[in-house]
């Protein structure tokens, strides 16, 4: 499982974020733990489960970097 900056962007819009740049993104991005968002996102059963659990993760760390609240 892999995650990318269009990820890091569509958990933005799901927050209602105002829309990040392309630097800003991937700065969002390199920022992320990626581990722990596999980690997270292979609690799920199928793709559609796993990219949900992924953007929870993403969201959660984008809170503890002061990104969402």
């Amino acid at each position: 499982f892999g995650i990318s900056v269009d990820d890091v962007a569509a958990v933005l819009a799901k927050h209602g974020a105002v829309q990040a740049s392309e630097d800003e993104l991937n700065n969002l991005f390199s920022s992320l733990d990626e581990d722990r968002v596999e980690k997270a996102a292979l609690y799920g059963n199928d793709m559609d489960e796993q990219t949900t659990y992924a953007h929870a993760e993403i969201a959660v760390q984008l809170k503890e970097h002061g990104f969402l609240s």
